[in-house]
């Protein structure tokens, strides 16, 4: 899984996961603030090492930004899952694996970080609003998100 992502650009080494661990939790850092938020996207243990696509809702899929889903440590407990730090607030797609369509569409808060479950990252998970009237938020296999308002720690 060696690729290059434009001019100059590094060559990727291939993923490898080391497995369940212990420890302190993984340091994350996070941008956020104003009118930036933050995107944590849960993936199925089966995922590892894939790259989950985002655009602004509307764009081309080639538009996309990318990131890997690895295992994080959380207090306590590993957790799967692939990390924007920094995007802009919008709304936003998320792209499904091999080829598939969009999973689902999340919508980004400035000084919050959300959170989407995306289950095994394949197939379109968008369709009629659910009940909370938001189409592809909450469907039974994955697709739901929630926001967390973070407190401010910058002096």
């Amino acid at each position: 899984m060696t690729h290059s992502h434009g001019l100059g650009a590094v060559e990727e080494q291939p993923f490898y996961d080391s497995g369940p661990r212990s420890g302190p939790p993984d340091a994350l850092i996070l941008d956020i603030g104003g009118d930036v938020g933050a995107l944590i996207v849960y993936a199925d243990e089966a995922r590892l090492g894939a790259e989950i696509d985002l655009t602004p809702l509307g764009a081309p899929r080639s538009h996309h930004m990318h990131t890997m889903v690895r295992r994080r440590r959380a207090t306590g407990k590993d957790v799967i899952a692939g990390l924007y730090p920094e995007l802009a607030e919008g709304t936003y797609t998320l792209w499904g694996l091999q080829g598939t369509g969009p999973i689902g569409e999340v919508t980004i808060l400035g000084g919050q970080v959300s959170e989407f479950h995306a289950g095994d990252c394949l197939g379109s998970r968008l369709g009629p609003d659910d009940d909370t009237g938001h189409a592809g938020h909450g469907d039974t296999n994955g697709g739901a998100q929630h926001s967390t308002k973070l407190p401010h720690t910058h002096p």
